[in-house]
């Protein structure tokens, strides 16, 4: 009779790996670990591709060489995924990383002047991509500063201005206005410091050369067809009284005033009375429009705190204290006797009667 075999023990069955084995799994291990590398984060934001590019110059309808392209994927923010200075009106943006859904800021600039578009990764695809851009001039025919709201903030012994301005381009044909001496002109108050200003029409604001001569600010702005908007801020010390002159060298459609605290008093023959779309906090006051190089002085100075009421009569000078009638004499005269004493009288009549009274019954 064959002999069976013994089985083997059932501990000895399980069979651990081999070295190699292990140390293999562990690197996997540690591979899965680290953070992704290059072409992992190039997937993220898209795969590299070719895209084409031309630039046309919209004033005058001919190809135009811009200064430079910059592409940013928006993730959450601005990833800037490619750079380049083009040498033609027409060239390709080699090895880009694109999405095709992904979002994208192009930022190009052309005569010192940067152009913004956002775009989606399927409209780099489908290339050729036109960007129309304009030529620069320093011609403002036809621009206006159509609205301006001027914030004056006191605190303490400081006062804060925010210019908030709308400049219209309406030139034919359509260029964009660009004095590097300034562009146009901002009136200050005597002493002004820390003058900023920005423009919004790319994704952030954009810092504005300010020249500041005198009360006179000059802003490097550069205007591009339809509306721009700029902020100006600045500040100047605060004793209790502050000349604001309001204006500009390009006409002034429209502008506004708005202080706080309330108590803080406006002085101007051109502003209107307060009107109902004042911030809570503020006063607002409508000016009117002004023409270019015209300008108007808004005297502001410190009034009564909010919440104290005024005086409605002022006592009389000093130099005239011999001459004015006592209050409180002018008005015994004006009320005859003090009411006590018209009171005991009516008293001493109405017993006086009653007396006669019953002596004669």
């Amino acid at each position: 009779m064959p002999t069976i075999p013994a089985a083997p023990h059932p501990r000895r069955s399980l069979r651990r790996p081999s070295t190699a084995l292990g140390l293999g799994l562990a690197l996997l291990g540690l591979a899965a670990a680290l953070p992704a590398g290059p072409a992992c984060a190039q997937a993220v934001a898209g795969n590299p591709v070719d895209v084409q590019f031309t630039v046309v110059d919209a004033t005058t309808g001919q190809p135009a060489t811009a200064e430079r392209l910059v592409i940013d994927y928006i993730a959450g923010r601005l990833n800037t995924v490619f750079d380049t200075r083009p040498s033609a009106p027409s060239f390709t943006a080699a090895g880009v990383p694109v999405k095709d859904i992904g979002q994208y800021v192009l930022t190009l600039w052309y005569q010192g002047v940067p152009y913004w578009w956002q775009k989606r990764g399927s409209d780099l695809l489908a290339g050729p991509v036109q960007l129309d851009v304009f030529s620069a001039t320093e011609a403002r025919e036809g621009v206006t500063m159509t609205g301006l709201n001027i914030v004056v903030r006191q605190r303490g012994d400081v006062a804060e201005f925010e210019f908030m301005a709308e400049v219209t381009n309406d030139a034919q044909p359509q260029t964009t206005v660009l004095r590097n001496a300034g562009t146009f002109e901002l009136p200050l108050p005597a002493g002004a410091t820390a003058v900023e200003a920005t423009y919004r029409r790319g994704p952030e604001p954009t810092p504005i050369a300010v020249t500041v001569s005198g009360t006179r600010a000059a802003l490097a702005m550069p205007l591009t067809p339809g509306s721009n908007h700029v902020r100006l801020v600045a500040r100047a010390s605060w004793d209790g009284a502050l000349d604001l002159p309001v204006g500009s060298d390009l006409p002034l459609a429209s502008w506004s005033l708005l202080v706080t605290p309330p108590s803080v008093t406006v002085e101007s023959p051109g502003l209107q009375a307060p009107d109902e779309t004042s911030a809570p906090g503020y006063v607002r006051r409508p000016g009117p429009p002004l023409g270019a190089g015209e300008s108007l002085v808004v005297r502001l100075h410190a009034g009564t705190p909010a919440g104290t009421p005024e005086q409605l009569f002022t006592a009389a000078p000093e130099s005239a204290a011999g001459d004015a009638v006592p209050a409180a004499a002018a008005d015994k005269d004006k009320r005859g006797l003090p009411l006590p004493l018209a009171a005991l009288l009516v008293l001493v009549i109405i017993g006086a009667l009653v007396l006669v009274r019953r002596a004669r019954s």
